[in-house]
């Protein structure tokens, strides 16, 4: 008896305390470098499981079809037809865009305000969920396998307190006033890693601040070089070697 109640599968946990949230997910994060810090990545599965309501009604608005029909369309988009998936993809972007959706991303523990922001979501094609590099310091994340929880926020009013949870609108810490972006982990890791010298992973932080080795090479490297758009093409080179370097000694890097 004593088995059938303890522990997280136990009947008191599963089913009593802990309960199953509509329109809401979990999912690992992701760097992706490609997106605005006050947007994130949501998978294209997740986002529609959410607004099918409003894509059917769009099709049958706008497409001209029968609501047997927009729901075909939905399924045979799930199971990969070309032209279905397209079809809902235009949907789901268009409804995300003329509603100006904004979706909450937590992650645990909630340990300040800066746990939980709001984000404008991008679709994406795989099943994780994309963050912009630069918010991690506020999440505390970092991307070994951490997950969040993502919820959409379905009336009016929700979404209007949400606006006020946006990343840009926290970009101090309102504890001490100091920038909540970060440049860390990824960037600086690869560029050491570019610099080809062998610290220790414990002190690769203090060591990438005090040694002056990577920006003397880098010194060096535009010095030579007289004309400003070749300096940037130049350095943009050395961007995509570190990537490289990164890559192959399994790093996470995330260059734009």
């Amino acid at each position: 008896m004593l088995s059938h109640l303890e522990g997280k599968n136990g009947l008191l946990r599963k089913y009593l305390l802990g309960k199953r949230q509509d329109f809401s997910a979990r999912a690992v994060i992701v760097p992706d470098p490609l997106l605005r810090i006050d947007q994130c990545g949501i998978p294209f599965e997740m986002l529609l499981s959410w607004l099918k309501p409003l894509i059917l009604n769009r099709l049958v608005q706008e497409k001209g079809l029968s609501k047997v029909d927009a729901r075909n369309v939905i399924e045979r988009a799930l199971r990969g037809d070309p032209y279905a998936f397209e079809t809902v993809k235009e949907c789901l972007e268009h409804t995300v865009a003329d509603q100006n959706l904004l979706v909450l991303i937590n992650r645990q523990p909630s340990l300040h305000r800066y746990s939980l922001l709001a984000f404008k979501p991008q679709i994406r094609m795989d099943h994780v969920v994309g963050i912009p590099p630069m918010v991690c310091n506020g999440f505390n994340a970092d991307f070994d396998g951490d997950t969040v929880a993502v919820y959409l926020p379905v009336t009016q009013k929700s979404q209007k307190e949400a606006q006020k949870m946006l990343s840009t609108n926290h970009l101090f810490s309102g504890a001490n006033g100091k920038l909540n972006l970060s440049l860390g982990q990824d960037y600086a890791l690869g560029s050491y890693l570019k610099a080809n010298t062998l610290v220790t992973q414990k002190g690769m932080g203090k060591e990438f601040l005090e040694n002056k080795h990577l920006p003397d090479r880098l010194g060096s490297l535009l010095g030579t070089i007289d004309d400003v758009g070749d300096q940037v093409k130049s350095l943009k080179l050395f961007q995509d070697d570190a990537l490289t370097a990164a890559t192959t000694g399994i790093a996470s890097f995330s260059f734009f």
